[in-house]
């Protein structure tokens, strides 16, 4: 279990829990180690290290690993406070969760993951250098909103959208998109993602090519 003296919002408490997380789900899938890895396109022993919680997954890992367990992400993440009421979470708080597995890659940091509400809220500050170009989609809505900077967001088969600051886009049931930063200034986005109503157990917004 988590270590109970960690704060919910460190990054041992975080990868603990989405550890354990990930080991409960797994074993009653009845997947083996070796499997849910195959399903997920990673390494046995990076699940072994994830499971432990040696190893932070980066966000495109959770996708693919809560799709492959039948889960929504959230469903991995642990709620970042105590009270299940009220959540706050302060400027420096939050684990920082790479989008892909490449080193230059931009990071999201945590606002909003609660097994009991069917919400995930991320805060994305992006610089021209990093790389974000991952795709993404699942059931349900997700929806972006551009804070400061310009973001290209390209969208499968429905074409291009270039959004500059408060600019908003949603994205419907299975539509990929995938995003680039434009210019030489940072962007910083907000993006949530909430799956269908009534169904609990809807595929996560998972990480793949349209």
């Amino acid at each position: 279990m988590p270590n109970p003296t960690q704060p919910p919002t460190s990054d041992a408490y975080i990868a603990e829990s989405i550890g354990r997380q990930v080991r409960e789900l797994r074993e009653r899938a009845g997947l083996s180690v070796t499997g849910l890895a195959a399903a997920c396109g990673v390494s046995q022993p990076y699940v072994s290290q994830i499971e432990k919680g040696a190893a932070s997954p980066s966000l495109s890992t959770v996708y693919r690993l809560a799709k492959a367990l039948g889960a929504r992400p959230g469903d991995l993440l642990p709620p970042l406070s105590d009270d299940g009421e009220v959540t706050v979470v302060r400027s420096d708080e939050g684990e920082l969760v790479p989008i892909s597995d490449r080193p230059d890659t931009g990071h999201g940091r945590i606002l909003l993951s609660h097994r009991r509400a069917p919400l995930s809220v991320f805060e994305y500050v992006l610089q021209p250098d990093q790389y974000v170009g991952e795709w993404f989609g699942a059931p349900g809505v997700s929806a972006i909103y551009v804070v400061s900077g310009t973001l290209e967001v390209e969208v499968a088969g429905h074409g291009v959208y270039t959004l500059g600051p408060r600019d908003f886009i949603s994205l419907a049931d299975n539509v990929f998109d995938r995003w680039k930063v434009l210019g030489t200034d940072r962007v910083h986005l907000v993006l949530s993602y909430s799956p269908p109503p009534g169904a609990p157990e809807a595929p996560p917004r998972a990480a793949a090519a349209p």
